[in-house]
């Protein structure tokens, strides 16, 4: 009779209980948590690297602006705009550089730092540029004399 009774309430168990469906439902409750809150870090994250890289690119147009002047001079405490719209606000100013380790003074070089801010967001550096620059008069070598070249002009010496 036991047997019966045992393969009765086997028989009339065919669902789930209370407490199963309520460990499902918190087990799948964390996982949706926890999916949500990686999708938004992803979506915060993917903002940083574009405002990064609308930074690169707003840079690399400045500077070759700059190689492009010839009289332009690229000093210490000189500042202006990159991108200025509704969302995105970039600012550049150049910093001098003080600690330069080992740099011979007759390359009279110095180095400066470019350094690019958000104004959205609350002054944030995005990116920082360290300048090399030299007076390249200093570093273009001595004129030879034109008499010296003139002679030898085929490689031939003529006996």
């Amino acid at each position: 009779m036991r047997f019966f009774l045992q393969q009765d309430r086997l028989m009339k168990r065919r669902g789930f209980t209370l407490i199963e469906v309520l460990a499902a439902l918190v087990l799948l409750s964390m996982l949706l948590v926890g999916i949500v809150s990686a999708r938004s870090q992803y979506i915060r994250q993917s903002r940083v690297v574009a405002g990064k890289q609308n930074a690169i690119v707003a840079v690399d147009e400045l500077l070759n602006a700059w190689w492009e002047d010839e009289k332009h001079v690229i000093e210490a405490g000189q500042w202006g705009h990159l991108i200025d719209e509704e969302t995105v606000r970039l600012d550049w100013q150049i910093e001098p550089v003080y600690r330069v380790e080992e740099v011979p003074e007759e390359l009279k070089m110095r180095v400066v730092r470019l350094k690019v801010v958000d104004k959205n967001q609350n002054d944030e550096v995005v990116l920082f540029v360290d300048l090399i620059l030299s007076d390249l008069s200093v570093l273009q070598p001595p004129e030879v004399e034109a008499e010296s070249s003139e002679g030898n002009q085929g490689g031939r010496d003529e006996a």
